[in-house]
């Protein structure tokens, strides 16, 4: 291990980069661990511009105890410079790094895939950079890539956290970007997967930020997918956070398994500009969540916000029971959170608080409903006007009779006309009874009856709920 720390060192003296290097730790180390050998401040080993295809492994036995700045811990490749750099221009990369946390293993502090430091000028970018914790603790948080600059743009995309056992007493991000100054960050299409283990803190698929200045942010196309642990707070499936615009789109929530004793948002977008939260899918088949649930989430101090075309789909049998469910969200100020939003219901029996700016609420309907079932129960009472309510099989058509009736929301209120649909030759009413919304059997398919129909059928009816909301 050591041969391998000091040729690395030599190569870094004479190339200003770092290729393929490989560390093992089962022992204590007192300080910082580098793949390639370099301190990203600068100080100590050479500063380089690059840092590709490295790796640190803790593994049993291993601890790894260090500082508690930034820039201290487990990293699988770092790359760091604190004037400009060799190719000219101080800009920074850390690309198809790994670090890994194996069970027994233990790191005081952070652990980051791939690192990337900029000090003053240059551009720093993180991308393809793994960080994988199997087991063991972590006594900080837990980045994929990791790219920041304090002078110019920052850019996070396709790096990866695969969490399947262990602690982690801090964040778990799969890409981070930060920028310092008005320059514009972004994180890009990186992801976190949890099946196992403990997350102290707030899950991120990708986390863009700027400190200061009028700089954009933008965090689209990252992803969350949780099948079993336990995380702590929020999770987000993107993260955009300035004092210019800010853009959370396209970001991804699965959940099948674990509990969630806080928020889930698809995705989120905070700033002093123009907010928007849109495009974002959020889908629960499993687990329990004790927070809301939010496709998107737009907030601004002085500027628009827009929380639109936002899916949130439930299948399966989560526990949902103490979460408000919504399309999207904003701080009260002027916006749309209302537009395209869609709640996609594909279980029966299913318990929630309330649910909130949605247009479109399908119900899909699953093969073994009968009559006297209901679908979607709230605990908190939903005034109904306006929203278009569609009718689906799930599977394949259920056994249904004339005059069965289903319930589809029970505790609303609302005052709307009934509405005739029709799937797969069976027709519904759609109706308001008392609290209930229902939908009743009319007609039945001659003979058998029977196959799925893409087809919906739709009810235009309104959402508003006097909800009070929390500012994070």
């Amino acid at each position: 291990m050591r041969k391998i720390f000091f040729t690395v060192v030599l190569v870094l003296a004479l190339s200003g980069a770092a290729w393929g290097a490989d560390i093992t730790v089962g022992v204590t180390i007192n300080g910082s661990v580098y793949g390639n050998g370099t301190n990203p401040n600068g100080t100590g080993t050479p500063t380089v511009s690059a840092a590709d295809g490295n790796s640190v492994t803790i593994n049993s036995g291993g601890s790894v105890v260090t500082g508690t700045t930034n820039s201290d811990g487990v990293f699988g490749g770092a790359a760091g410079s604190v004037a400009f750099a060799d190719d000219g221009t101080g800009d920074t990369a850390a690309t198809g790094n790994k670090a890994t946390v194996n069970s027994g293993g233990s790191v005081s502090h952070r652990v980051f895939g791939g690192f990337a430091l900029s000090l003053l000028y240059g551009d720093s970018a993180a991308r393809e950079n793994t960080a994988i914790i199997s087991g063991g603790s972590v006594g900080n948080s837990v980045y994929g890539g990791y790219a920041a600059s304090t002078g110019s743009e920052s850019a996070s995309a396709e790096n990866i956290v695969t969490i399947s056992g262990g602690s982690i007493s801090g964040w778990a991000i799969g890409g981070f970007s930060w920028s310092g100054t008005g320059a514009n960050s972004a994180a890009t299409g990186n992801k976190v997967t949890i099946s196992g283990g403990e997350v102290t803190s707030v899950v991120k698929g990708g986390d863009a930020e700027i400190e200061s200045g009028t700089g954009d942010t933008a965090a689209s196309g990252n992803t969350v997918t949780i099948s079993g642990g336990k995380i702590n707070k929020e999770v987000l499936g993107g993260y955009a956070s300035c004092y210019g615009d800010a853009a959370a789109s396209g970001n991804t929530v699965n959940i099948s398994g674990g509990e969630i004793n806080d928020e889930v948002l698809g995705g989120y977008a905070f700033c002093t500009n123009a907010a928007a939260a849109s495009d974002n899918t959020v889908s629960i088949s499993g687990g329990k969540v004790a927070g809301d649930v939010m496709g998107g989430e737009a907030r601004s101090s002085i500027g628009d916000t827009v929380a639109s075309n936002n899916t949130v789909s439930i299948s399966g049998t989560p526990d949902l029971t103490a979460s408000r469910i919504f399309g999207g969200i904003n701080n009260g100020g002027a916006g749309d959170v209302f537009s395209d939003n869609k709640l996609e219901i594909k279980t029966a029996g299913l318990s929630v608080a309330g649910v909130e700016n949605f247009e479109f609420i399908d119900f899909y309907l699953p093969s073994g409903i009968a009559g006297g079932d209901t679908m979607l129960a709230l605990s908190l009472t939903t005034i109904l006007t306006d929203v278009k309510v569609g009718l689906k099989f799930n599977t394949s058509a259920p056994n249904l009779a004339a005059g069965d009736v289903i319930t589809l929301i029970d505790n609303v209120t609302g005052t709307f006309a009934a509405k005739t649909v029709t799937i797969s030759d069976y027709t519904f009413e759609i109706s308001r009874t008392g609290d209930k919304l229902i939908a009743t059997v009319t007609g039945v398919p001659s003979g058998d009856g029977g196959g799925c129909n893409a087809g919906l059928g739709f009810l235009a009816l309104v959402f508003a709920v006097p909800f009070v909301l929390k500012r994070r």
